[in-house]
């Protein structure tokens, strides 16, 4: 019994995680950070609290790729 209701509870929040998921579609090349910031803030509802001057030194991350 006790399982039965932990698969119940656990199914109901999965539902509703999807049903807040965003769709998100971002495509640049030699960009600057700030402007992909901007891009993402534009689509989504998020906020985003950065430091304009730590982002201006930054430096790209080709590491993943």
């Amino acid at each position: 019994m006790r399982l039965t209701y932990m698969l119940l509870f656990f199914s109901v929040f999965q539902l509703r995680a999807e049903s807040f998921a965003q769709k998100i579609s971002i495509s640049v090349q030699n960009a600057q950070i700030t402007d992909v910031i901007s891009e993402l803030k534009k689509q989504t509802d998020f906020d985003f609290l950065y430091n304009n001057a730590t982002l201006k030194n930054a430096k790209p991350d080709y590491s993943g790729y």
